[in-house]
């Protein structure tokens, strides 16, 4: 399994960030009884999202590791929780880098947002 590159920020900067655990409950009223509450999985997971802020080389660095290394985002990597930079989480991006906004002469916003893998 691959990681996270190196060259680029282990958390987003710019805008803060966010994470948000999945709701492991499945929630049903029948039509008699009270409502009935379940867990959908005994597995937590996350969301993660936020806004990058990269330089060209760093924007070059994050297509390659999105297109190649992870084929288009399907692939599992590894990176640091962005809660505790010490701890590792398996994810796969939810959704394609982007858009991309230059801020600066030489420097990008990119969003990005990742799903944890159970």
């Amino acid at each position: 399994m691959v990681d996270w590159p190196g060259d680029l920020p282990k958390r987003p900067t710019l805008g803060g960030w966010q994470v948000q655990q999945f709701d492991p409950a499945v929630r049903n009223t029948p039509e008699r009884g009270p409502p009935m509450v379940r867990r959908r999985a005994s597995i937590d997971f996350a969301m993660f999202s936020g806004t990058l802020t990269l330089t060209q080389n760093q924007l070059n660095s994050l297509m390659v590791f999105w297109r190649s290394t992870t084929s288009y985002g399907s692939a599992v990597f590894n990176m640091a929780h962005w809660y505790d930079l010490n701890d590792q989480v398996q994810v796969v991006f939810a959704q394609a880098p982007g858009p991309v906004q230059q801020i600066a002469n030489g420097f990008y916003s990119v969003p990005v947002s990742f799903a944890q893998v159970p």
